[in-house]
């Protein structure tokens, strides 16, 4: 095995960020390392800027994490945080997420919890009561100060806007399930969210009353789609 640590330091720093230059950069190391039967390690740093994916943390564009055979991410909510989750994926592995906890004394990870063995409950309990502060509320439009605000009033907590909307961004589709919807954007360089809250039944009900009542209000009427065809060239002509 070679580790290199980092891998900016073997990097070409003439050649301009691109994915082109990532995955051909990667694409060498590969080569080298399936010639020569061995395996590479490549350190390499994450980007400040939060994302719910993380890969998208990698410093870089995608082609780094799509030349590579397998990525290890190491990701903590702070930086002096002594916890953190370690993401594996790759071609040939299965994807799997440690829950690791670390060390001063011996300077090591020890696992709290392995996703493989032990999966990690969807939500965490900030999400669960965002749902239930969404259900009294129906709907939020405003700033994500505001919205982490009215949050921590509401239910006790503490959260920042940051690890609010980080939350939020992780467990979209949980949330959805659960009948909150959000969307982000910019207005006059403010960050926006808007977030709004239906029971899924209650949305079903309606539709199956609609329906009802449209297929007893109005009659059914066979379609000819030939004899409409021929009204529309004859309107046209």
């Amino acid at each position: 095995m070679i580790v290199i640590d980092t891998f900016q330091m073997i990097r070409n720093s003439s050649s301009e960020l691109s994915y082109a230059n990532d995955y051909n950069e990667i694409c060498k190391l590969k080569q080298y390392a399936d010639e020569m039967s061995i395996s590479i390690l490549l350190v390499h740093h994450l980007r400040k800027q939060g994302d719910s994916d993380p890969l998208n943390k990698l410093s870089g564009t995608t082609g780094i994490s799509g030349a590579v055979d397998a990525v290890f991410v190491l990701d903590k909510d702070k930086r002096n945080e002594n916890k953190a989750n370690l993401l594996c994926t790759g071609r040939d592995i299965e994807q799997r997420e440690f829950q690791l906890s670390f060390n001063k004394e011996n300077c090591t990870w020890n696992l709290i919890n392995d996703s493989l063995e032990n999966p990690v409950p969807s939500m965490p309990q900030e999400m669960i009561d965002f749902i239930g502060f969404m259900k009294v509320q129906k709907y939020f439009k405003g700033s994500n100060t505001d919205l982490v605000n009215e949050f921590n009033q509401s239910l006790n907590y503490n959260l920042t806007a940051k690890s609010l909307k980080q939350m939020m961004n992780k467990f979209r589709y949980d949330l959805e399930d659960s009948g909150v919807h959000f969307t982000s954007h910019r207005s006059n360089g403010q960050r926006l969210v808007e977030v709004s809250y239906f029971s899924v039944s209650d949305s079903s009900a309606v539709s199956d009353e609609e329906s009802v009542s449209d297929k007893t209000s109005v009659p059914f009427v066979p379609c000819d789609p030939v004899g409409e065809i021929w009204a529309d060239k004859r309107k046209i002509g």
